[in-house]
C-alpha cells in the first residue's frame, strides 16, 4: 500500500511558523513526483459544520507544505457546499492563503453567501488572486474565515484544490 492510500481516512495537523492547522480528513490526494515541477496535483478536504464554525480562530490545513525548497503554485480551487438543516449566519468569505491566515493569498475568495446559502448544494470555483503572486517556500495551503467565526450552521464542504509543486 502506498502512502497515498495511508493517507486517506486520516486526520492530520500540522505547526508551520508557530502556527497550528489541524483535523481535517484526507479524502483524495494524487500526485505525480516530478521535483522541478509536479503534473497537476490534486487535494480533496471534507469539512465538518463544526470545522466550518472554527475557521477563524483554527484555519485548516487542505494541502501540506511540500518541503524545503519547494513551493505550492495553485491553479483553481472548487468548493462544494451541502446545506443541513440550518444555515450558517456571519458574513465570511472563504481566503485560501499560505501557511497560516496572515499568509499571503494564493486565489480569489469565496463569497460569503456559498455559507449562508439556505438549501440544496452548490458549488464555487476560484483561480488567481493577482496578476503577481509571491509564493511562500515550504508553506502549507489553507482555508479561513477573515472576520469571525460562523455560527449555527449544520452544513458540510468539500473543498478540492488543484495546484502544482515546483522546485524553482
Amino acid at each position: 500500500m502506498g502512502i497515498i492510500q495511508k493517507l486517506r481516512g486520516t486526520t492530520v495537523s500540522t505547526t508551520v511558523k508557530g502556527t497550528t492547522v489541524q483535523g481535517v480528513t484526507v479524502r483524495e490526494v494524487t500526485a505525480a513526483g516530478v521535483t522541478t515541477g509536479s503534473a497537476a496535483e490534486k487535494s480533496t478536504t471534507d469539512l465538518t459544520a463544526a470545522q466550518i464554525k472554527a475557521l477563524y480562530t483554527t484555519p485548516l490545513a487542505l494541502v501540506s507544505a511540500p518541503g524545503a525548497g519547494k513551493i505550492i503554485s495553485v491553479l483553481n480551487i472548487v468548493v462544494k457546499y451541502v446545506f443541513g438543516t440550518t444555515a450558517f449566519t456571519g458574513s465570511n468569505n472563504l481566503e485560501f492563503r499560505y501557511t497560516s491566515s496572515n499568509g499571503a493569498k494564493v486565489t480569489a475568495d469565496v463569497d460569503a453567501a456559498l455559507l449562508l446559502a439556505a438549501s440544496g448544494t452548490n458549488y464555487r470555483s476560484v483561480a488567481g488572486v493577482v496578476t503577481e503572486l509571491t509564493p511562500v517556500a515550504n508553506a502549507p495551503i489553507v482555508v479561513n474565515v477573515p472576520t469571525a467565526n460562523p455560527a449555527q450552521g449544520l452544513g458540510t464542504a468539500s473543498i478540492t484544490v488543484y495546484y502544482r509543486t515546483l522546485t524553482p
